[in-house]
């Protein structure tokens, strides 16, 4: 019976060491930092209501409604505001290593960034509509996809951003906007009055995030080594019983 328990006590600190392990280190990549009225979060086909915070992973989807606004925020401070009536898909997530890779896909809708600095040559950021890819490396800028109209509008707002449009790549610098529409040609304009009081706005929130994140990392880390913790002493309990009674090991 000694050495049953010796090799249960060994098997079960195998089992649950790692978990521990894995609690400690969990940093959420992205994550929902702020949300207004209905909000969705679509993952492996099934969606839930978003909550503040709660952490997206590759293939997400965010969903929000006629009046709804989501912020979504990395672990370095950048944030991505999803506007209303917007369906926007997480298709890369790599930010943890010394290169920053995200890539955003906007089904429809709105998108606006403010991209902390990237500090690699094969870092990037990007985000793909309607067939345009527009790119930074430290910057602010939006993009807004009417797909009833085919119609891909891309704004700097600070720095300027790099977009692909038909394999042709084209500069938007700070203050104007370009415009890809049905006959897909790339058309630039300077930023209207309520693009820029928009920008504004977003820049504020952005500001107040930041200040923010470390707090609602450090409830989501949390909140992962309370449900480690929950399930290691469900796991605990179990093979206590069956020490107890070592026949239901199948010995």
């Amino acid at each position: 019976m000694a050495k049953l328990l010796r090799f249960l006590t060994l098997a079960f600190l195998g089992m649950v060491l790692p978990s521990l392990l894995l609690a400690d280190d969990t940093t959420p990549q992205l994550f929902v930092a702020k949300i207004k009225n209905k909000v969705s979060i679509v993952r492996g086909g099934k969606k839930y209501k978003a909550v503040v915070p709660a952490t997206l992973e590759e293939t997400d989807r965010v969903v929000t409604g006629a009046s709804s606004q989501a912020y979504l925020q990395f672990e370095n401070g950048s944030v991505v505001e999803v506007g209303p009536n917007s369906d926007v898909k997480v298709g890369e997530l790599d930010t943890q290593g010394s290169d920053f890779k995200a890539k955003f896909r906007l089904a429809f809708g709105k998108l606006k960034a403010k991209v902390q600095k990237l500090t690699t040559s094969s870092s990037s950021f990007e985000i793909e509509a309607g067939g345009v890819v527009a790119g930074v490396r430290g910057t602010v800028f939006g993009v807004d996809y009417d797909k009833a109209k085919n119609v891909v509008n891309a704004q700097t707002f600070e720095g300027s951003i790099f977009t692909l449009v038909g394999g042709k790549e084209e500069i938007v610098q700070k203050g104007l906007s370009l415009v890809v529409g049905k006959t897909g040609l790339p058309v630039q304009s300077p930023l209207t009055q309520e693009a820029i009081s928009d920008f504004k706005d977003f820049n504020g929130v952005s500001g107040l995030l930041e200040k923010k994140k470390q707090e609602m990392m450090n409830q989501m880390k949390q909140k992962a080594g309370d449900q480690v913790r929950e399930k290691v002493g469900h796991d605990k309990e179990d093979l206590i019983k069956k020490v107890v009674d070592p026949s239901k090991l199948g010995f």
